[in-house]
């Protein structure tokens, strides 16, 4: 490994190779299994470089074409007499209409990206465009609880003014059969 290349995590190696983590890690045992040294951070966690990409890609290129178990093709691909590269031809020579490469071109992966932006921002601008539906309703609905707080307000001042004048008039009334008896 050439100190200047760049290391991947095993999420964005798991992302690239578009395998799950468990899959990935599954392939790296098969490797180190056969004596190949995948190089690991000060934590332990391992750190991919292309060269181990191009080894895991062979795997599943030999498995997927050939047949050959993994745990053969691990034998073949960290063999040091095994060319990589021709493996990898393997995929490109045997590509079936609508069939995913295993290893695919950077313009490739470069228009599924612009695919994945596009679309990411039409979700964005529903997400704003829900956003905004929903404020709009929340302001709505604020402005209907208002009316019937001010509503209920009126007609608690007018009952209690109701109440006021009844006890006034009571009040008289007792007041008028004492006086006018």
């Amino acid at each position: 490994m050439r100190m200047s290349e760049k290391m991947y995590t095993s999420r964005d190696a798991a992302k690239f190779l578009n395998v799950s983590p468990a899959t990935l890690t599954n392939y790296t045992k098969h490797l180190e299994d056969n004596g190949y040294i995948i190089q690991r951070n000060a934590k332990n966690h391992r750190c991919f470089v292309g060269e181990d990409f191009g080894r895991m890609k062979a795997m599943v290129i030999l498995n997927r074409l050939r047949g050959i178990p993994f745990s053969e093709a691990a034998q073949m691909v960290t063999n040091e007499n095994t060319n990589i590269k021709e493996i990898l031809q393997l995929d490109k020579d045997n590509l079936v209409e609508g069939d995913v490469p295993a290893v695919q071109n950077n313009a490739v992966r470069a228009t599924e990206l612009t695919d994945v932006a596009r679309e990411l921002d039409n979700i964005v601008q529903q997400v704003q465009e829900q956003e905004a539906m929903h404020k709009a309703f929340v302001h709505e609905v604020d402005d209907i609880l208002t009316q019937q707080s001010d509503v209920i307000k009126q007609q608690n001042d007018l009952i209690e003014q109701l109440i006021r004048e009844n006890t006034r008039q009571k009040k008289q009334s007792w007041l008028s059969r004492l006086l006018f008896r």
